[in-house]
């Protein structure tokens, strides 16, 4: 690219240096400057120039090249990088969110869940203690209806013993269990 436009100029500078020379010499003023060795010296430099632009302008500039490239790769490479961590940052804030809001829910449905358990537990227990109640209140009243047919069935038998006494003789059993039904009678009268 640069090369050629500098091999051009210096053709150019070359030609009109040696153009100059010739004028000069032709003129009988002469520099020292002699047309062959300047032609000599012009090719000498081409070669240099052609060497220098073959095996060090043109691999450095490819070096330059693949470099830039390099570089705008990674510049492009570094961009993408800070759009997917801005990605990655957005995501992790919203699981964040999504996260806390679910363990609130959970945390809100636990304390549900334990609120009815502890009502359950309550209102089986109130159950329980009025079923023991009940119980209780049944076997009180079958303990006092025994304890008073007890007490009336040794009442009758007082009654009739003290009858039996009073009218001092013995009964037999039809007689007795005649006597024991009326005063049993007459004791649930009484109560």
């Amino acid at each position: 690219m640069i090369l050629p436009s500098l091999l051009a100029q210096a053709a150019e500078a070359a030609h009109s240096v040696a153009a100059t020379a010739t004028e000069h010499s032709a003129s009988g003023n002469t520099f020292g400057i002699e047309a062959k060795y300047l032609a000599l010296q012009f090719f000498s430099f081409s070669i240099v120039l052609l060497v220098l632009y073959k095996f060090a302008l043109k691999p450095l500039t490819a070096t330059m090249d693949e470099r830039s490239h390099k570089i705008a790769d990674g510049l492009r490479a570094a961009e993408d990088m800070k759009v997917k961590m801005a990605e990655s940052e957005k995501k992790q804030a919203d699981l964040l969110k999504s996260s806390q809001a679910e363990a609130t829910a959970v945390l809100n449905e636990a304390r549900a869940t334990a609120k009815a358990l502890v009502e359950k537990a309550q209102t089986e227990a109130a159950s329980k203690a009025d079923e023991f109640l009940k119980r209780a209140e049944a076997n009180l009243a079958n303990e006092r209806a025994k304890l008073i047919a007890e007490v009336r069935a040794e009442a009758t038998n007082l009654v009739v013993a003290t009858v039996a006494k009073v009218l001092a003789t013995e009964l037999n059993d039809s007689d007795r269990s005649r006597f024991n039904a009326a005063a049993q009678r007459e004791l649930t009268r009484s109560n």
